[in-house]
């Protein structure tokens, strides 16, 4: 019986944020638009990813809070161009856009968010002034 095992994954959850979208600039009311998204999560090897449902999860073993899958679960899972691949990859502008879809809302108020990485943070849709202390 042979083993292979792959480099673990990182698994990551996806969001998308509302970003104002200025279709007519006389408008009364603002419109935004957002990034669809078709998965809630994505999981990144050194050079693969696969984007994931929690229910994917189903399918693999867990040992010592570590997910064990199978091969056959990764090669069926394995997708070719994705949004998510076109965002993580940085590809060119062009080839995101036809990967992927954006959704509009007008007359909406989205609600304030801030998403934090290592080394930056994101303030979206926050109206007034805000003051940060580091």
């Amino acid at each position: 019986m042979h083993s292979y095992l792959k480099e673990p994954w990182q698994l990551f959850k996806l969001k998308s944020v509302f970003i104002p979208y200025l279709l007519n600039p006389d408008a009364t009311s603002e419109t935004y638009t957002k990034l669809k998204l078709t998965k809630k999560y994505i999981a990144l090897g050194a050079v693969t990813y696969m984007p994931l449902e929690q229910s994917d999860w189903d399918k693999c073993v867990v040992l010592e809070s570590k997910y064990l899958c199978t091969n056959s679960f990764l090669v069926q899972q394995s997708t070719d161009h994705t949004y998510e691949r076109a965002i993580y990859f940085n590809m060119a502008p062009e080839v995101v856009k036809e990967s992927c879809t954006f959704e509009t809302f007008t007359d909406f108020t989205p609600p304030p968010q801030v998403l934090e990485m290592e080394s930056e943070v994101l303030l979206a849709n926050i109206k007034n002034t805000v003051e940060i202390q580091l």
